[in-house]
């Protein structure tokens, strides 16, 4: 009897066992903590009222002071557009580079590059990017004395030709898509663009590529040392803010307010009274602008 008293509180006590696993299992499948979802950034700048912004620096567009720490130029005051219109708070979070600035998106230290990124197949991989709100020319440069390539683009597709590139920025996808047959001179990827048109100016390359408003910032402090290879630009790139994969939300919000900043004209005199020359940059107009209507 006793043997068989034993067995019953054995088979009892693996009952309640068995039971009060399984409770316990179903309680954790409900818990907040395994359930809980990670906070998009469209949420978090809803729930916190600021955007974050990566940034890169960039001649005539986006300045900082090295003194004061303030942010300045025609690109601060469309995203600080962007807040106002949005009731967010913009804050400056982290300067970046063009081979950091979409880890930094993934990892969530800001919400958004706040500058005018050129979409890529390459970079839609990693990142989403807002409507083009405008565009620029991307030109060859060369030696004041080197004539070699107007007019004959395509013969910078040689080995002859050192060619300049900086990692992870728009230089190094041109010429491994259309000059991959030239010498490749890298450069790391902090290194400062005017260190490639130094490299041209001294010498040491052939070649560099980039937008006008580097060009205009080297020939400012190096005066009759580099100049454009006549012809069409290597490229006509749009320029987009840019946010985390699969942050559909937060682009919609950027999407919208650049729309209505370019149909009220704001993007386009905002850059007209920054902008030390014409060309530099080009905007899209709205159809009741345009030429003939």
């Amino acid at each position: 009897m006793k043997l068989v008293h034993f067995f019953l509180v054995l088979v009892l006590a693996a009952f309640i066992g068995a039971g009060s696993a399984w409770v316990t299992t179903a309680n954790l499948a409900l818990s907040p903590i395994v359930t809980a979802q990670h906070e998009s950034a469209y949420a978090r700048v809803l729930r916190t009222g600021t955007l974050r912004c990566g940034y890169l620096l960039y001649p005539h567009m986006l300045i900082k002071d090295p003194n004061t720490g303030e942010m300045s130029g025609p690109l601060v005051d469309i995203v600080n557009e962007i807040g106002r219109q949005t009731s967010l708070k913009v804050e400056w979070t982290e300067q970046v580079s063009f081979a950091t600035a979409f880890e930094g998106l993934k990892t969530g230290r800001y919400d958004a590059v706040c500058f005018h990124t050129m979409p890529t197949p390459g970079r839609a991989r990693v990142a989403l990017f807002s409507i083009p709100f405008l565009f620029s020319p991307w030109n060859a440069y060369v030696r004041a004395d080197d004539k070699r390539f107007d007019n004959a683009l395509p013969s910078l597709n040689r080995p002859e030709v050192r060619f300049v590139t900086i990692d992870g920025e728009f230089s190094q996808i041109v010429r491994s898509q259309d000059y991959p047959n030239s010498t490749n001179v890298s450069l790391p990827s902090l290194t400062d663009v005017a260190e490639g048109f130094l490299d041209v100016a001294h010498n040491k390359a052939d070649v560099v590529t980039g937008q006008p408003a580097y060009a205009r910032a080297f020939d400012q402090n190096n005066p009759g040392q580099i100049r454009q290879v006549q012809g069409p630009p290597l490229r006509m790139l749009a320029g987009a803010l840019s946010v985390a994969s699969g942050e559909h939300d937060l682009k919609a919000l950027l999407d919208t307010t650049l729309t209505t900043l370019q149909g009220t004209g704001f993007i386009e005199r905002t850059l007209r009274r920054a902008l030390p020359e014409p060309g530099m940059f080009l905007v899209p107009t709205t159809p009741w602008r345009a030429e003939g209507l």
